[in-house]
């Protein structure tokens, strides 16, 4: 399928010459002054390519036009070629200056207008394709690479103690997927994510969607507890639907070290995210130094567990239970302990939670009935 381009042209024979040059390899619309112009592209602009624009037009020039264009967002993008005479060198310079990509002076060379009009339409799909890639396919925030990128740079333009790295995290986005179903649930996310850039993009922030119902936004300090933040997090949860009320979970990380690659000043603010989840009386944390240090000890048990078990260091222990009323052994409860060979005892306090999390209690379960079983039988 051919491109489509625009022609404005006040006089028709340099319509015609135009047209006699870029037919073979275009669609041609034509227009023969700027307001005529401007209400072909309002009705076509999803499918031009280009606009090839005359400065010196009655009814509306070509200046006027590019002004317009310039200000509306479903045109501001298209390719402009304006077209002079060959005298006019300042209003060339002029045109530039008002967002025009490149001009042809007349009369038309056939070899360069061919040329000028395929590197501005070549430019623009190219430099469409990139921002295709730099944005979420859903929400139209930035994708998770180009956010670390953008926010690297802000971050080292302005140093430590500058920005805070904010974690969002909706709650119970499965059930809204669920009940309402997925399209629902993309409804939902893009609504945030339009709450999220309206407002946090002119305080001088950045908003991206890490990943499912998680967005990661990086603004400066001075707003965390202002009326604009507030605002801004209140119109997210106030979607107009039947669906449930949208409430979040939200880990902050200030940004102190910049030292830090950004997805681990984001990988901080998640773990202050994880702390207040699923609570009813709290749904902001601050990262500090002791979530880290449970994340790693976590982490050491995790990698430990299935040594621990094939190696015996789980242990039966029997706790006595008691008649009361008489005061004899009646019996006991088999309760699990940990002996590491290397940090000795570890705490079931510790140790059990995690291992409900990750499904490995199963395990340790039935390990803890076969133990108590020989017990018994010896």
């Amino acid at each position: 399928m051919k491109r489509k381009i625009l022609i404005v042209e006040d006089v028709k024979l340099n319509r015609e010459i135009i047209k006699r040059i870029l037919c073979n390899e275009y669609d041609i619309l034509e227009a023969q002054n700027g307001q005529e112009a401007l209400n072909i592209m309002d009705d076509k602009a999803a499918g031009l390519s280009a606009v090839l624009l005359d400065l010196s037009m009655p009814v509306m020039n070509g200046f006027e036009v590019l002004s317009h264009m310039r200000a509306d967002p479903k045109l501001k993008q298209l390719p402009v070629i304006v077209t002079t005479g060959q005298t006019e060198d300042s209003s060339e310079v002029k045109a530039l200056q008002m967002g025009a990509n490149d001009y042809v002076s007349k009369p038309y060379n056939a070899a360069i207008i061919r040329q000028r009009i395929w590197n501005a339409i070549n430019l623009q799909e190219t430099a469409a394709v990139v921002n295709e890639l730099r944005r979420d396919h859903l929400t139209g925030l930035y994708s998770r690479n180009t956010f670390i990128e953008i926010a690297t740079t802000m971050i080292k333009d302005k140093g430590p103690g500058y920005y805070v790295m904010v974690c969002f995290d909706i709650d119970n986005f499965k059930i809204i997927n669920d009940q309402y179903g997925t399209e629902r649930g993309d409804e939902v996310l893009r609504y945030i994510a339009k709450t999220f850039r309206e407002g946090f993009e002119p305080i001088g922030g950045i908003c991206c969607r890490i990943m499912a119902d998680n967005f990661a936004v990086l603004f400066p300090k001075t707003f965390v507890d202002t009326k604009e933040r507030s605002q801004i997090l209140r119109k997210a949860t106030m979607l107009n639907s039947d669906s449930q009320k949208i409430t979040f979970s939200i880990g902050r990380y200030y940004v102190d070290d910049i030292n830090l690659s950004v997805s681990a000043m984001y990988d901080r603010a998640a773990m202050a995210k994880e702390s207040v989840k699923g609570k009813y009386d709290k749904y902001i944390a601050v990262f500090d130094e002791s979530m880290r240090n449970k994340l790693i000890q976590e982490q050491h048990i995790v990698s430990e567990m299935k040594t621990a078990l094939d190696g015996g260091q789980f242990e039966a222990w029997m706790q006595p239970q008691y008649n009361h009323a008489t005061g004899m052994l009646i019996g006991a409860e088999a309760l699990v302990r940990w002996r590491h060979p290397e940090r000795g005892l570890v705490s079931p306090g510790l140790f059990v939670p995690i291992f409900e999390r990750n499904g490995f209690i199963y395990e340790l379960d039935k390990y803890m009935w076969e133990q108590t079983c020989i017990y018994l039988h010896k």
